[in-house]
C-alpha cells in the first residue's frame, strides 16, 4: 500500500492482482494497476496505461477467463451519465 488510497482489489485466476490507486502517480485520480504473483509474492505494480486509465477516476476492473477482455468502471465525463460511474467494455 501507499500513503494515498487503494481501492477495489480484484484477484484474477489466483495469480494476477488488479487494483485502483491514487498513490503511484498515473494519469490523474484513481488509476488501475496490475501485479503478478510470482514465487509466493507479488511483483511491483504497473499502471495499465491508456486507454484503460484516463485523467479521471478509473477503477473496479473485471476480466474474463482469457484475460483479454472485460469491463472497467470510470467517472469519465463522456460516459452515459450513470451515477456515480459508467462501465466500459474493452478487448
Amino acid at each position: 500500500n501507499t500513503a494515498e488510497e487503494e481501492f477495489y482489489p480484484y484477484l484474477h485466476n489466483d495469480s494476477t492482482l488488479f487494483f485502483a490507486s491514487t498513490g503511484l502517480g498515473g494519469f490523474g485520480g484513481l488509476d488501475v494497476y496490475i501485479s503478478y504473483r510470482q514465487h509466493g509474492s507479488f511483483t511491483n505494480a504497473v499502471n495499465m496505461g491508456a486507454p484503460l486509465n484516463s485523467a479521471h477516476d478509473d477503477f473496479s476492473i473485471l476480466i474474463d477467463d482469457s484475460g483479454r477482455e472485460g469491463y472497467i468502471a470510470s467517472n469519465r465525463p463522456e460516459g452515459a451519465g450513470l451515477e456515480p460511474n459508467d462501465q466500459y467494455y474493452f478487448r
